[in-house]
């Protein structure tokens, strides 16, 4: 012991001891008070976002019969629309048959499937696709040469073709008497049963 409590009296120790006690105990009341405050202070925003999503919760509507049977019949024009395995090789005989129409030069095409995993998130370029059910898809690079106009008529005769094109890229150069033009886009295909 220090030598300052050994010139207390055992009263006084008694004293001190009740003293050093009872602040401890003070400055774990407010401890507890201030960890009750924020823990209310939890609770009540636990409470109003709870009560929030109950208030949406009520507000959704359950469709009706003639929205399920719309839904229905978009889905199936939708996987009409799809591309399908078998139909891949026509498609690319179109392409070719649009880009000789239009008098393109020198017409190269690359392919690539890309397969959307459904238990990942999907990356950005692939939110659209996965989005709409679609979980296959080609990603067609196309280059070639060719006037402007015919380029024009490409594009064109490529958009009135009945499948879901998306283009993800349209570069074209010049490169005197023609352009050179490089396109990339997706082909949404349907699931094989």
């Amino acid at each position: 012991m220090p030598a300052t409590l050994r010139s207390l009296t055992t009263q006084q120790r008694r004293i001190l001891k009740f003293l050093v006690g009872l602040v401890l105990a003070l400055a774990l009341a407010v401890y507890l008070i201030y960890d009750l405050n924020s823990q209310r202070a939890t609770v009540d925003r636990l409470r109003q976002e709870v009560e929030r999503k109950e208030r949406d919760a009520q507000t959704v509507q359950v469709p009706t019969p003639e929205e399920q049977n719309r839904w229905a019949e978009q889905e199936r024009r939708v996987n009409e629309l799809l591309l399908p395995e078998q139909a891949v090789p026509l498609f690319f005989e179109e392409i070719t048959r649009i880009a000789n129409e239009n008098g393109l030069e020198r017409l190269g095409i690359n392919t690539e499937e890309t397969v959307l995993d459904p238990a990942r998130s999907p990356a950005p370029d692939d939110v659209i696709p996965a989005g709409i059910g679609v979980r296959r898809y080609l990603v067609v690079t196309l280059k070639f040469q060719g006037d402007y106009q015919n380029v024009a008529g490409f594009l064109g005769g490529v958009s009135k073709l009945e499948r879901p094109i998306e283009y993800r890229l349209v570069d074209i150069r010049r490169s005197p008497p023609k352009v050179d033009v490089t396109i990339v886009m997706n082909v949404y295909k349907r699931e094989t049963a």
